[in-house]
């Protein structure tokens, strides 16, 4: 389903459009972005309007995050790790619109 991104600027989609939108995880979104060669320059170039910081975010995307190190409840070091995330469902529309009609 298509939702066109200025109209969801001004409504919440209802929730038959979020169960039916398309299931985008980060890695498939990695490989279509290693195929068509972008960078995050060019990715944060088509999302900058469109999503709260777009260079952490795309960097999120392409390259998954870690998670700092930190004590845990009984005061044990827990030590920083990376996460590739590819698993992750991609929720930003602009990069799902991207996807379909790049893929």
């Amino acid at each position: 389903m298509h939702i066109p991104a200025s109209n969801l600027h001004t409504r919440q989609p209802a929730q038959d459009e979020i169960e039916s939108a398309p299931t985008i995880t980060f890695a498939a979104f990695r490989r279509l972005a290693k195929r068509r060669e972008w960078s995050v320059k060019y990715l944060v170039e088509q999302c900058r309007d469109a999503i709260d910081e777009p260079t952490e975010t795309i960097q999120r995307v392409l390259q998954g995050a870690t998670i700092p190190g930190h004590h845990d409840a009984d005061g044990k070091w827990i030590a920083p790790k990376h996460q590739s995330l590819d698993s992750t469902v991609i929720p930003y529309w602009p990069l799902i619109q991207l996807y379909q009609t790049h893929s």
